[in-house]
This record gives structure tokens, C-alpha cells and sequence, in this order.
């Protein structure tokens, strides 16, 4: 007697499958934070600042990947200090590079310089802060 054999996804499987894929799919055609700040760069300080941009924004997604990893995504979630303490670190760091951002201002080869690092971490920040 041939024995019935189950579909390997159920049908509810299958439809939540498509319904998640069409969904990634239209928030991958929409541009968003991390897409907004490139091109804001690009057209505002060159093609150097943009392609800076890009390598930060691929900075902070590994390492949004990697606290994933080990489980941080996890511990934040569940700890709404552990949540407190990041943002209020991340808001540090934005105001410590606006700040040093502005100071630079008086010497042209250092903004040169700090531009790099600037677009690199803000890039970063956009990316792990769940772009």
C-alpha cells in the first residue's frame, strides 16, 4: 500500500512564507535611513564621503549582525535599562562627533581627515541602530 506523504510546508506555512517575502521586498525597494544618509552625503561632500558612508553603514550592520549573534539583541530586548543605557551611549557618540565635527571647521586638512572617520562612525550608527 502506498503510504500518503505530507507536503513539506503546510499550506499556512506557504502563505506566511510569501507574505514575508513580499513584505522584505517592499521594504527593500523603499529607501530608507541608511540610503537617505548616502545620498545626503554624496551630494553634500563628494563622492569620497559617500563611498565612507557606504563602508560605515556596512560596519554597523555587521556589527548590528554580530550583537544579534551573541545574543544582545536578545538582552535588550528584554531590559529596558540595558535599552536606556545604549541609546543614551549612541546619543553620546552622535553629540561627541557633531562636536568634533564643528571644531574641525578652522582647519580644512583636518575636516578632511575627521570627515572620514565622521562619515565611517555616523554610517555605523545608522546601520546598528536597526536600519
Amino acid at each position: 500500500s502506498a503510504r500518503s506523504r505530507r507536503p513539506i510546508l503546510s499550506a499556512h506555512v506557504s502563505e506566511h512564507v510569501l507574505s514575508f517575502s513580499a513584505s522584505t521586498l517592499i521594504l527593500l525597494v523603499i529607501p530608507g535611513p541608511a540610503v537617505m544618509y548616502i545620498v545626503t552625503r554624496s551630494a553634500t561632500q563628494g563622492r569620497r564621503a559617500g563611498l565612507v558612508s557606504v563602508a560605515g553603514i556596512h560596519l554597523g550592520t555587521v556589527a548590528h549582525v554580530m550583537a544579534a549573534m551573541i545574543g544582545l539583541s536578545a538582552v535588550l530586548a528584554a531590559s529596558a535599562t540595558a535599552f536606556s543605557i545604549v541609546k543614551f551611549v549612541g546619543a553620546a557618540y552622535l553629540i561627541w562627533v557633531g562636536g568634533r565635527l564643528r571644531s574641525s571647521q578652522r582647519l580644512q586638512r583636518r575636516k578632511d581627515a575627521l570627515a572620514g572617520v565622521t562619515y565611517l562612525g555616523l554610517g555605523a550608527a545608522t546601520a546598528f541602530s536597526g536600519t
